[in-house]
């Protein structure tokens, strides 16, 4: 991203040294990039052939729709989502393809990695573990799954519903873990076409995850993106006593003072991200 910006504007001050190892790294992530679109194939091939309806989403999606030099956006592994019901039948597919299955205690709850060689999946049944969300989503997001080409995907608007709440409560929202790609992902799709918010806010609903959504715009609008008027921001918010607490976390970048004693994190930053305590 930064030898493209350097290409478009100049790099006028920038030593020669800087300036060439910034274009070797956009060189060699273009031939990552030509890897990880023929995985994409292989994932569709190898579900489709299966019948397990699928998605693949995060980093190798947004890339492929928001982005306009995909290349630019790194991405080392491909995350997929499935229905619980088929995620056997998704890690056998996987595994007789020579595929071999990596799971942990932590996160077998809602996804397992799948590995061959230098090609990493990322398998979840979950967009978040268990008990995040006031309903099951997984289903409905399917349901709302789009042909891309390449891959199958989400529809817009609920992918705009992943970009929002997923990192509140994967990635703590101002961690080194959370990436800055990941709110450039986000500022392109807000930026990609006008979203049917409707839509997007039913999901937040039944979720219970509208106060995620709006950390995340928050977080956004912090770091000098000027978000589009239609984004509901004062639909989303919460009352105006978890908002100034909220906003503490996100100007004080408390989540990643406090990385190294995550109950701490998660009970003073993700639970209140529910809409209620009950979640």
């Amino acid at each position: 991203l930064w030898d493209e910006a350097l290409q478009r504007h100049g790099a006028d001050g920038l030593a020669e040294d800087t300036r060439a190892a910034l274009h070797e790294a956009r060189l060699t992530g273009a031939g990552h990039y030509l890897l990880n679109r023929h995985r994409l194939g292989e994932v569709r091939n190898i579900l489709q052939g299966a019948g397990i309806p699928h998605v693949v989403f995060k980093g190798a999606d947004t890339r492929e729709r928001y982005h306009r030099q995909p290349a630019l956006r790194p991405a080392t592994d491909t995350d997929v989502l499935v229905a619980p019901g088929d995620k056997t039948r998704a890690i056998q597919a996987f595994t007789a393809q020579g595929y071999a299955l990596h799971a942990t205690r932590e996160n077998i709850s809602h996804e397992a990695s799948l590995i061959k060689g230098n090609t990493h999946i990322d398998l979840h049944w979950d967009i978040l573990r268990p008990g995040r969300t006031a309903t099951p989503m997984v289903e409905t997001l399917l349901a709302m799954r789009e042909d891309f080409g390449s891959h199958w995907g989400l529809a817009h608007p609920a992918n705009l519903f992943v970009l929002l709440v997923h990192p509140v409560f994967a990635k703590y929202s101002t961690t080194p873990q959370a990436a800055l790609v990941r709110v450039v992902d986000l500022a392109h799709a807000l930026a990609h076409e006008a979203a049917p918010w409707q839509q997007v806010t039913d999901l937040l609903d039944a979720a219970g995850l509208n106060t995620a959504a709006w950390i995340t715009l928050a977080w956004l609008q912090q770091l000098g993106c000027a978000l589009p008027a239609a984004v509901p921001v004062a639909a989303l918010q919460p009352g105006s006593l978890r908002r100034r607490y909220l906003a503490q976390w996100l100007r004080r970048d408390l989540a990643s003072r406090l990385l190294q004693r995550p109950a701490l994190v998660q009970a003073g930053f993700t639970l209140p991200a529910h809409d209620t305590w009950a979640g």
